[in-house]
């Protein structure tokens, strides 16, 4: 179902790394279309902002995304048998934006995670079936919705979603949760 060369997703820099830094994986290794290495910074594309969080005490997750100067939005996930992680919620706050924007929409789309932003843009490989249909859940979402798509990786503390989940997590999840720095 996938195809070789996906023009939808573009492949960009993480913010704090060099151009030339930036290597995707090889074709036959990586279960993703191709991606082009052509940021979308123009005035007509919306700047997103995703973050995902999981607390295991808590049995609980949850995923939350801001579209431009926009409220956040934000689910959970109850964790019934214990297979939730905090990056199924990163790739579940990915999904829920992707479906929330109109058809044609160009996005920014900013993570604090590395994984998946990595992912996405196939700088890594994916290893684990379970993000792997996730991965591919949010390429059919582009292409179904012929978003034009550029991701990058935030450090956590420059992620407005991140401070948000931070803010509220005792009160979704009775503690404070903890992340694992990518």
């Amino acid at each position: 179902m996938q195809q070789e060369n996906d023009e939808n997703i573009q492949q960009c820099v993480p913010v704090s790394q060099p151009e030339e830094s930036v290597v995707a994986a090889p074709a036959e290794a990586a279960l993703v279309p191709s991606v082009e290495s052509v940021a979308i910074k123009s005035t007509a594309s919306v700047e997103c902002w995703t973050d995902g969080g999981y607390s295991s005490c808590a049995k609980r997750g949850v995923w939350c995304f801001v579209v431009g100067d926009g409220r956040p939005v934000f689910g959970f996930l109850e964790d019934e048998d214990s297979t939730l992680t905090c990056n199924i919620m990163e790739y579940t706050a990915v999904i829920e934006l992707l479906k929330s924007l109109p058809n044609n929409t160009h996005a920014i789309v900013h993570s604090d995670s590395q994984l998946i932003v990595n992912q996405l843009i196939r700088n890594y490989n994916i290893n684990f079936t379970h993000l792997q249909e996730l991965a591919e859940e949010v390429w059919h979402t582009i292409k179904a919705k012929n978003l034009k798509v550029a991701f990058y990786w935030v450090a956590r503390e420059s992620n407005p979603v991140g401070k948000y989940i931070e803010k509220h997590q005792r009160e979704w999840f009775g503690r404070t949760i903890r992340y694992v720095r990518s």
